[in-house]
């Protein structure tokens, strides 16, 4: 009840901020992006005990901050946009519309199939969606300038990662249970596939700043540092490899000696947090240690093969696949199949399998909130030939991917690539064409944007769309027309 509280008063006051100055609109709506997408807020207790916890704090927000932007607009204190865009960009902008308005008639769609009126809460989600994008494409709500820009993620992305952090350790330290337990991840905080998704803007930040004159510079390794404990603390794997991708990429735009210390940094803290577990250990500390790194790669490497030896899988982590002659791609191998995730895979397979029933659903799905029940039965036949062992869920929480694909067909998974791919021309537009720019690391991040739908669903965090849409925030870092020499 207290987090509802606190939450519904933020809200009220960030409604009359805008509207009394409508020039922090902008600012407002990145700090909130990212500093309320992993909150969940408990609001009930089911017949089980168990406390029943949403992620809808960053949409109540942008709900708040919306009124006080249409009050500002209504009082004329916000004027018309004077700026012209090219014929693609206006494309974008109404693509993305479309796109809402698309997702929007599957929700209602949803509402009448399975009779379930808390899918009302997609329509609210696409309908701000939309309307968020409208007003910033057709009023002035003064973008603040890039480098105020990554002045804000930084303190939005520094506070979020404090406390997630801070959150594992009270429950630690103070209720003795593991940070990866259910009774901590589900309750106030999503969990790790999930809250770490933030770091995508993080981490581009980092490139930014650590590239720019006096404190920016200490700004940007301070962030860096902060996010590599957060993906080691948290083993999130999806966050593993987007910092090598970080690394590697960041040659595009630094200097050489610049990307040996992001390098650095990164096996510094890795060798240091995973060396621990050699010193816990009291017994056979190598296989400890090996263990833990197998945990923390073993859901990302395909292994190709049935339930392996742990010795041998630990020798071939890095390296290669480990397979027999009847080995593909759903064969993937769980250290635990009843503590870890449903094999990612296989909810893909499952979610083509179901589309493919007839050619309506292959258009047009079967309406937001029917990936939970249509794709049971197809996984049911997929978890008894390749996992059998691993429980099967009356339930399905798949990833974002799947879940578009059977909720909206690939009509909405078009919806969503047109704005994906228009993001990246709007890239390419406004950066320059030559080895040392920031267009590289902007492509990159909105790659792996769009493949963190492979490894949760993150399509109800506000700062997904935020970051892809028209005059969101990776067009704005991209519109930078100094973005090669601050």
């Amino acid at each position: 009840m207290l987090g509802i509280i606190l939450t519904f008063i933020s809200g009220i006051i960030l409604l009359w901020v805008v509207y009394q100055k409508p020039k922090y609109f902008y600012p407002l709506l990145i700090f909130t992006t990212i500093t309320t997408g992993g909150l969940m807020i408990p609001t009930a207790v089911n017949f089980k005990g168990y406390t029943l916890s949403y992620c809808f704090a960053d949409e109540y927000i942008l709900i708040c901050l919306l009124i006080g932007a249409i009050f500002a607009i209504l009082s004329r204190k916000v004027p018309l946009l004077k700026e012209k865009t090219n014929l693609l960009m206006r494309i974008y902008i109404r693509i993305f519309i479309l796109m809402c308005i698309y997702m929007i008639i599957q929700a209602i769609r949803g509402i009448i199939v399975w009779h379930d009126l808390r899918i009302i809460r997609w329509v609210i989600y696409y309908l701000i969606l939309a309307l968020l994008s409208f007003i910033l494409s057709t009023r002035d709500f003064f973008v603040p300038s890039v480098k105020k820009i990554l002045l804000y993620i930084f303190l939005s992305s520094f506070i979020y990662f404090i406390l997630y952090l801070g959150h594992g350790f009270l429950f630690e330290i103070l209720g003795k249970t593991s940070r990866f337990s259910l009774d901590v991840q589900g309750n106030f905080w999503s969990g790790s596939s999930y809250a770490v998704f933030p770091i995508v803007i993080a981490f581009l930040a980092v490139i930014f700043l650590i590239n720019s004159q006096n404190y920016y510079k200490n700004l940007g390794w301070i962030l860096w540092i902060i996010a590599i404990f957060i993906i080691l603390y948290y083993d999130s794997r999806m966050g593993f490899w987007t910092v090598f991708a970080f690394i590697i990429f960041s040659i595009s735009a630094n200097r050489f000696r610049k990307t040996i210390l992001l390098l650095l940094f990164y096996l510094v803290i890795f060798v240091f947090y995973y060396g621990q577990y050699y010193y816990l250990s009291k017994i056979n500390k190598y296989s400890y240690v090996k263990l833990r790194l197998t945990e923390h790669l073993v859901n990302v490497i395909n292994f190709g093969g049935n339930k392996v030896n742990l010795d041998k899988l630990g020798n071939a982590l890095f390296l290669k696949k480990i397979q027999d002659n009847k080995s593909n791609i759903f064969n993937i191998w769980f250290i635990e199949p009843n503590k870890f995730d449903l094999d990612r895979t296989l909810n893909i397979q499952a979610a083509f399998m179901a589309v493919q029933e007839k050619p309506e659903t292959f258009l047009f799905g079967y309406g937001i909130h029917s990936s939970h029940y249509i794709m049971v039965p197809y996984l049911k036949q997929l978890y008894s030939k390749y996992i059998s062992w691993a429980k099967m869920p009356k339930i399905v929480w798949t990833m974002g991917f799947p879940a578009l694909l059977v909720d909206t067909g690939w009509i909405g998974i078009l919806f969503l690539l047109f704005c994906f791919f228009l993001c990246a021309y709007g890239i390419f537009n406004h950066t320059k064409w030559k080895f040392k720019t920031y267009r590289y690391i902007l492509l990159l991040s909105l790659g792996i944007i769009f493949l963190w739908q492979f490894v949760t669903n993150i399509l109800d965090f506000i700062l997904f769309y935020f970051l892809i849409m028209p005059d969101g925030l990776i067009m704005q870092l991209a519109k930078n027309k100094q973005n090669d020499s601050f």
